[in-house]
């Protein structure tokens, strides 16, 4: 799996999901998005791009 934030290789990520996504608002999406050790290290969090 990829990070979101910088494309780096996450080893070990096993992405969890709420549900399918139907008539959610996750729209089927995983709970905790695929980040990097240095993307969530950042105190902005994700959208940073600096």
């Amino acid at each position: 799996m990829k990070c979101i934030e910088c494309n780096a290789e996450i080893e070990d990520y096993e992405p969890e999901y709420c549900c399918s996504g139907w008539m959610c608002g996750c729209m089927g999406l995983p709970i905790d998005p695929p980040l990097c050790e240095e993307c969530e290290k950042r105190p902005e969090g994700i959208g940073t791009t600096e």
